[in-house]
């Protein structure tokens, strides 16, 4: 499966909180804000909803809501296999 940049960046935002010892979700809104924050070309609420729910059809992420509806991320296990080698790409990369 190919993964799009945006879909990168998730995986490896998830697999660092998972690193820095944050084991549940992930609210997809602070996932948004930091992905956005770290592009020059505008990213859009939608174009990001969608992109969570196709790595969530590929088994990567489980999509949760809280009782206020807030939607979460948190990687699958074959999500954190792919999180972790992207995540150790851009380390020894950078």
């Amino acid at each position: 499966m190919r993964l799009s940049a945006i879909q990168k960046d998730t995986l490896f935002l998830l697999h660092a909180f998972r690193l820095k010892g944050r084991a549940g979700g992930i609210r997809q809104t602070a996932l948004f804000n930091i992905v956005r924050s770290n592009r020059s070309e505008e990213l859009y609420p939608n174009n990001y909803s969608l992109s969570c729910r196709t790595m969530a059809k590929n088994g990567l992420v489980i999509l949760e809501r809280d009782e206020s509806l807030r939607l979460y991320l948190t990687l699958t296990e074959l999500g954190s296999k792919v999180a972790e080698t992207i995540y150790n790409e851009r380390v020894a990369y950078g």
